[in-house]
C-alpha cells in the first residue's frame, strides 16, 4: 500500500495519461517519490501525470514538491512528460488544476482534465475492478444459488477489488458526485445503507468526506435480499444505498420499491453488461462466455449456497483426491530413472550460484547419457550444416560442452568448416547476423526456461531467421510453465523456430519449502540441532549433499533402502540408499500431474475449482509403505494436502499409520519414523487436535530407548506456534 491508487487513460488526441488518487490524510513524501518513478516506467510512457486529492490535501501536496527527494524524483520526467495536480471538492468535480514545474512539451493538457474528468473516473472505476477477480465461478459440477435464489454458474464479488485503503477511497470519491445529486440534495444524510458489511470500508470513507461538511450518517447494513423486508423506509432524502453487486441489477430495483426513492439515491457497484438499468451501476462487466444462468440451463449440477452477511458459500466437503498408477503414471520420470539411475546425476538442496536447488542436476552426466547422445545425433543429422552460422549456448558449463558437441558433429558434416560458438552473455558484442542462416541454440539443463527466453529476446531485433533449440532437459514447477515455455521460443514473427527438447518433467513447489522448514527447526531448537549435527550443517551451508541422506536417515541412523518393485520405476535398479533423489523426482512428477492433469473422474484430481480443500487420500501411505516412498510424499506433498485437521475419519487413519512407525521404529517398516514426526513438527502434516494429543501420549509412552532421542525431541520440545497447537 502506498497511499496512491494508479491507472491510465487515453485522450481523444491518444494522448498518454497517468493519474495517481492520493488517499486522504498526510502526504507523505517517500511514497509520493515512489509513485512518479513507477510512473515514468510504465508502458506506454505517459505524456501527462495528475494527481487527484482532495481539497483538505492539495496546499500539503503542493508544498511536498518542494522536497529534495520528490524532487530527485522529478528529474526521471522526460523531456515530454508534463505534471499537474487537481483536487476536487465535495461533489467530485474539479476546483485546482495546477501544472508543476516545466518539465515536458508546450502543450496545454488542462481542458483534457477538466472536460473529461467523469470519463477519467470512470477508467479507474474499471482499472479498479478489471484489476482483480471479481467475478468468481462455481467449481465444476456445481451451481450457485445465490441469495435472491436465482442460479448461475458464476458469483460477483465485489469486496475483491477492495484489498488497499487507496482503492477504497478512490471509489468513496467517485461515489460524491451520486451523492450530490439525491432527489433531495440539500437534506442532510442520516444513514449510508450497504446491502453487506464486506464493502462497509466505502461507506465510512464516504462519511469521512461528508463528516468535513457537517453531516455524519451511520452505517447500516440490511442484510442483501433476506434482509431488505425488515428495513423501515427512511425520510426521503435521508438515506443513500450502496450495493455491493447484482448481475441482474434486481437488488436495486427491489429497494427502489421498498423505500420508495428515485435512481439517484440507491447505486450498485459492479453489473454485468447486458443487465436492465446496467447505466445505473457504477461499472459493468463483460458476461463471462461460459456464464450461464437460471435453473433450466443448468441441470444436473449440485447446488452451492450462496449466504451469510459477507456472501461465503456454503463450505465443500474437503475433497480426498486418489493417486492411481494407472492414472499418474510419468513416462518422463520413468525414462529419466531407466537411463540415470546408477549415475548419481541429481542431488538435493544444493546452491547452484545464488540459487538453492531443491532438486539440483548435474547437468554434464545428463548430456553424457548414452541415449541423450543418440538423441542429439538425430535431431543433428536432420539439420543443414551450411545453413547453421553459430551455435549460441546458455552460459554455464555444462551447456558450453553441448555447444561443442554439437559443432563437432556438424563439423563432419561440412568438411571440417568451423561454425562459431558464442556465450550467451557475448551476444551484445556479436556483430549483425545473415538473416538467412540459422542459429542453433543449447542448452544441457533449464530451469523454466528463463534464460532461453532472455537469449530469444536479446536476438529478437538482431536475428530474424530461423532458431532450432536443442534443450537437453527442462525442469519446471508446473506443466503450464513448460508449454509456455516451448510455446514462447516457438514463436516468431517471420517463421516457425524448431524447439526439441529431450525430456521436460513438472515436479511441484513443495520440496524446497520441506527442506526450508527442516532447516528453520534445527535452527530454532538447538537440543534437536544437536542430535543431528551432520545433516544440520549441510543444510544450513547448503552443502552437496550426498544422495543417501537426501531423507533423514531411520531411527538408528542408517540411511533409509528403496526395496524393489517401487511400482512407478522399471525393474532395473538395485535396491539401496542411493535412489532418493530420483525417488523425489518420480513423487514430484506424479503428484504434479495429478494437480496441472485433466481426468474423467474428479478424485483423480489434486485440486479443485474456488473454495474446496484437496487433501491426499491417507492410504496412500499404506499402499506405498516404503520408507523412502512415504518420505518422498511428504516433502513432495502441499501443507494443505497433507492437513487432515478438519477429517476426523481420515485424521485417525493417519494416526494410525504414525503409531506404526513408532511401534517398528527400529525395523524396516517403521524407517520413515523421523521423516513422520518431521513433517508433523513442522506443521506440514496435520492431524485434529485429538489425535494429536492421543498420538503424543502414546509416543512417549513407547519412546524409551537410548536411540529415541531424536524422535522424543521431535515430538516433546516445546514449538514457536500458536497455544492450541501440539505439534
Amino acid at each position: 500500500m502506498s497511499g496512491y491508487f494508479g491507472f491510465g487513460w487515453e485522450s481523444p488526441a491518444q494522448h498518454q495519461f497517468r493519474f495517481l488518487f492520493k488517499a486522504h490524510g498526510t502526504t507523505v513524501v517517500e511514497a509520493l517519490s515512489l509513485e512518479i518513478k513507477r510512473s515514468v516506467q510504465r508502458v506506454p510512457f505517459p505524456d501527462v501525470i495528475s494527481i487527484i486529492c482532495s481539497d483538505d490535501d492539495y496546499e500539503s501536496l503542493i508544498a511536498a514538491f518542494e522536497d529534495k527527494t520528490v524532487s530527485l524524483a522529478l528529474r526521471r520526467l522526460s523531456s515530454r512528460t508534463q505534471l499537474y495536480v487537481v483536487s476536487f471538492d465535495h461533489t467530485g468535480s474539479p476546483i485546482n488544476l495546477e501544472r508543476i514545474g516545466s518539465w515536458g512539451s508546450e502543450d496545454d493538457f488542462k481542458p483534457d482534465i477538466i472536460n473529461n474528468f467523469n470519463e477519467i473516473k470512470k477508467q479507474g472505476i474499471k482499472a479498479l475492478f478489471e484489476s482483480k477477480e471479481v467475478v468468481v465461478p462455481a467449481p465444476a459440477g456445481f451451481r450457485f444459488r445465490k441469495p435472491s435464489g436465482d442460479y448461475s454458474t458464476h458469483f460477483i464479488r465485489a469486496e475483491e477489488a477492495l484489498s488497499d485503503s487507496e482503492s477504497v477511497e478512490f471509489l468513496a470519491f467517485c461515489l460524491l458526485e451520486r451523492i450530490s445529486h439525491r432527489s433531495v440534495a440539500n437534506q442532510a444524510l442520516e444513514v449510508i445503507f450497504v446491502d453487506t458489511m464486506a464493502i462497509a470500508s466505502v461507506a465510512y470513507a464516504l462519511r469521512q468526506t461528508l463528516v468535513r461538511l457537517g453531516q455524519n450518517p451511520r452505517i447500516e447494513s440490511f442484510h442483501s435480499h433476506e434482509g431488505i423486508e425488515m428495513i423501515q423506509a427512511p425520510v426521503p432524502g435521508t438515506a443513500f444505498c450502496i450495493i455491493s453487486a447484482s448481475s441482474s441489477m434486481s437488488l436495486q430495483r427491489k429497494w427502489k420499491e421498498h423505500v420508495e426513492c428515485d435512481d439517484c439515491d440507491v447505486v450498485t457497484l459492479v453489473t454485468l453488461a447486458g443487465a436492465i438499468d446496467e447505466h445505473l451501476a457504477l461499472f459493468a462487466y463483460t458476461r463471462p462466455v461460459e456464464w450461464k444462468s437460471g435453473e433450466d440451463e443448468l441441470p444436473d449440477l449440485q447446488d452451492l449456497q450462496i449466504f451469510g452477511e459477507r456472501f461465503q458459500p456454503q463450505q465443500m466437503p474437503i475433497k480426498k483426491a486418489k493417486i492411481s498408477l494407472t492414472v499418474h503414471d510419468s513416462p518422463t520420470a520413468k525414462a529419466i530413472v531407466d537411463e540415470y539411475h546408477d549415475l548419481d546425476v541429481f542431488r538435493v538442496n544444493k546452491r547452484s550460484g545464488e540459487k538453492i536447488r531443491a532438486l539440483w542436476v548435474d547437468a554434464q552426466k545428463f548430456i553424457a547419457g548414452p541415449q541423450f547422445t543418440m538423441w542429439l545425433q538425430g535431431k543433428l543429422a536432420k539439420i543443414d550444416p551450411s545453413s547453421v552460422q553459430a551455435i549460441v549456448y546458455q552460459g554455464d558449463d555444462a551447456s558450453e560442452i553441448l555447444a561443442q558437441i554439437c559443432g563437432s558433429l556438424l563439423r563432419k558434416g561440412e568438411a571440417g568448416k568451423e561454425i562459431q560458438i558464442i556465450r550467451d552473455a557475448d551476444l551484445e558484442t556479436e556483430g549483425s547476423f545473415d538473416q538467412s542462416r540459422t542459429l542453433l541454440i543449447v542448452s544441457a539443463v533449464a530451469s523454466r526456461g528463463t534464460k532461453l527466453q532472455s537469449i530469444a529476446r536479446d536476438l529478437r531485433d538482431r536475428h530474424l531467421g530461423k532458431k532450432i533449440y536443442l534443450i537437453g532437459l527442462l525442469l519446471t514447477r508446473k506443466l503450464e510453465e513448460s508449454v509456455f515455455c516451448e510455446a514462447s521460443l516457438r514463436q516468431a514473427k517471420l517463421v516457425n523456430n524448431d524447439v526439441n527438447v529431450y525430456r521436460s518433467i513438472a515436479i511441484g513447489t513443495a520440496l524446497a519449502s520441506a527442506y526450508e522448514s527442516e532447516a528453520a527447526l534445527y535452527r530454532r531448537n538447538a537440543s534437536i540441532e544437536k542430535l543431528v549435527p551432520h545433516r544440520a550443517a549441510l543444510l544450513f551451508n547448503n552443502e552437496e549433499i550426498p544422495s543417501e541422506l537426501s531423507l533423514s536417515p531411520d531411527n538408528l541412523g542408517n540411511p533409509m533402502q528403496l526395496r524393489k518393485d517401487f511400482a512407478y520405476w522399471n525393474d532395473h535398479y538395485t535396491q539401496g540408499p542411493q535412489h532418493a533423489p530420483l525417488v523425489l523426482l518420480t513423487i514430484g512428477a506424479v503428484l504434479q500431474h495429478a494437480r496441472d492433469g485433466k481426468f474423467k473422474n474428479p478424485d483423480h484430481w489434486l485440486r479443485s475449482h474456488a473454495m474446496q480443500q484437496v487433501v491426499l487420500e491417507p492410504l496412500l501411505f499404506m499402499r506405498y509403505n516404503d520408507g523412502v516412498i512415504q518420505a518422498a510424499i511428504l516433502r513432495q506433498a502441499n501443507p494443505s494436502e497433507l492437513d487432515y485437521s478438519a477429517l476426523p475419519d481420515e485424521s485417525r487413519l493417519v494416526r494410525t499409520i504414525l503409531e506404526g512407525q513408532i511401534i517398528y521404529r527400529n525395523r524396516p517398516q517403521g524407517e520413515a519414523a523421523v521423516e513422520f514426526l518431521l513433517a508433523l513438527r513442522t506443521g506440514r502434516l496435520k492431524l485434529t487436535k485429538q489425535d494429536s494429543i492421543e498420538f503424543k501420549r502414546f509416543a512417549l509412552e513407547k519412546l524409551t530407548d537410548e536411540s529415541d532421542q531424536l524422535l522424543v525431541a521431535l515430538i516433546a520440545e516445546e514449538r514457536h506456534a500458536s497455544e492450541d497447537e501440539v505439534f
